[in-house]
């Protein structure tokens, strides 16, 4: 009777622990869903962004009197685009999804180029030289996927830190940076954009669009515009 009993509680103790152990490694083992198994994903991706920018810049030329300055007559200024640079990195929550949250800073310019003609002397060319800390807050969607790649979509508000601005001007061989004094430290803007990810590797065309007057209670409007061509790596 006790070997028996013996045997009964080694049987039982047996199954106990085959119990257990099932259960442990059923609890490490990711859930199956149609006879796929899923593995499970990051929460939070992050990465580096860097590239090219192309600033331009909404300015009142035309309210500007044609007497600019009496001592030389025959004053006009046109505005263009300038070639600058971006770089920082992204936080996206979460990594993968149709729908993700996405913020980062990038150190960026802003700013146009400037041409000002004299009739008469010849002219004088220049820029607006900002740089700033941009604060993007973007919802980011999966618009399309393929073999090897995905699509995504961005959008949404940032808030730009103006770390610097100048007003640089050349003419005759001469240079001069003159900072521009009293300039806002603050600018808004909408962001809009396209993302490729293949693997690790980003490539991504942002178009941002100002929307404060930085000449406040003057005549006129003075926004951001500014396209940026970047290209990235995810982690």
């Amino acid at each position: 009777t006790r070997r028996r009993l013996r045997k009964l509680q080694h049987g039982i103790a047996g199954v106990l622990a085959t119990l257990l152990c099932a259960t442990a490694a059923a609890a490490q083992t990711p859930a199956t869903t149609s006879g796929s198994q899923r593995t499970p994903g990051k929460s939070v991706s992050f990465g580096v962004l860097g590239g090219m920018t192309i600033g331009d810049m909404t300015l009142p030329l035309d309210l500007l009197p044609p007497d600019l300055d009496p001592d030389f007559p025959g004053i006009t200024v046109s505005s263009g685009r300038k070639a600058g640079f971006a770089g920082g990195f992204f936080v996206a929550a979460p990594a993968r999804g149709r729908l993700a949250f996405e913020t980062g800073a990038l150190i960026s310019n802003k700013g146009p180029s400037l041409d000002v003609n004299v009739a008469g002397l010849g002219s004088v060319t220049g820029s607006f030289r900002l740089i700033y800390l941009d604060l993007p807050f973007l919802a980011r969607i999966e618009a399309a996927r393929w073999t090897g790649g995905t699509l995504y979509i961005l959008t949404g508000p940032s808030a730009d830190v103006n770390l610097s601005a100048k007003v640089h001007a050349s003419a005759a061989g001469q240079s001069q940076t003159e900072p521009l004094d009293g300039f806002p430290r603050m600018d808004y803007g909408w962001v809009g954009a396209g993302r490729v990810a293949m693997g690790r590797l980003l490539l991504g065309l942002r178009y941002e669009h100002g929307l404060r007057n930085l000449a406040e209670g003057a005549p006129g409007s003075v926004k951001n515009r500014r396209w940026l061509a970047m290209g990235g790596v995810r982690f």
